[in-house]
């Protein structure tokens, strides 16, 4: 993949509220189903059920030293009137698993490598967010 590789650790940008059906991947191409809740030019969280967890990230703390394997995520935008619209997938970083509920979970992903056309739509999506969309909470 082209476009950019490795952003800083933390999410320094803007954040934002959306709403995106999405597939976690991982590179032994099991896939879970999630919900993106937020969005950032670095990053994204998503939400799902403990089966996420216990799919995509079985082995969630490894040794000391080591580094999680990456995830895909993709899904797809323009759900609102005039949001742009496409197909995007991400290879992330798992930043942080957060139980939230009973059967519920957050996942914070840093973004590590995206394809060139992914990262045109994400930079057209961010531009439509600051002047449309709702700021995520920082929880």
């Amino acid at each position: 993949m082209s476009g950019f590789k490795g952003m800083p650790e933390e999410r320094t940008e803007a954040r934002y509220r959306v709403d995106f059906a999405a597939q976690v991947r991982t590179d032994w191409q099991d896939s879970t189903p999630a919900q993106v809740t937020d969005l950032s030019r670095h990053g994204l969280r998503v939400e799902g059920a403990r089966q996420l967890v216990e799919n995509v990230f079985p082995n969630f703390n490894p040794p000391k030293g080591t580094r999680r394997p990456p995830v895909d995520v993709l899904f797809e935008t323009g759900q609102e009137i005039g949001q742009p619209a496409g197909s995007v997938s991400f290879s992330c970083q798992t930043v942080y698993v957060r139980r939230v509920g009973a059967d519920r979970y957050q996942i914070g992903l840093q973004f590590v490598e995206i394809g060139e056309a992914s990262l045109a739509l994400l930079e057209q999506l961010m531009l439509w967010m600051e002047e449309f969309g709702t700021p995520a909470d920082l929880t």
